[in-house]
């Protein structure tokens, strides 16, 4: 799996680094793909990809967790939340 992580651990332990909440976000799902051995793609992809039998089947748990993040991801984006 390919890390897509915006800052290095030793930028976050010096606090020198620069982040958004889209890149915070992008951050939380790799962390959830990660601890939830799922391939690391978009909310959407692994909730449809579920639907549509594309990868395995999610939890009720995962497929709340990816509807309630997109919801969060939409809202960020559409209201400007970005710094």
């Amino acid at each position: 799996m390919i890390s897509m992580s915006t800052i290095t651990k030793q930028q976050f332990i010096q606090g020198d680094y620069t982040m958004n909440n889209l890149d915070l976000l992008s951050d939380v799902l790799e962390d959830f793909c990660t601890k939830h051995n799922l391939p690391f793609m978009s909310a959407d992809d692994l909730l449809y990809g579920h639907v549509y039998a594309e990868i395995n089947g999610l939890t009720e748990y995962q497929q709340n967790w990816l509807t309630n993040y997109i919801q969060v991801w939409d809202l960020t984006q559409d209201q400007g939340i970005t710094s």
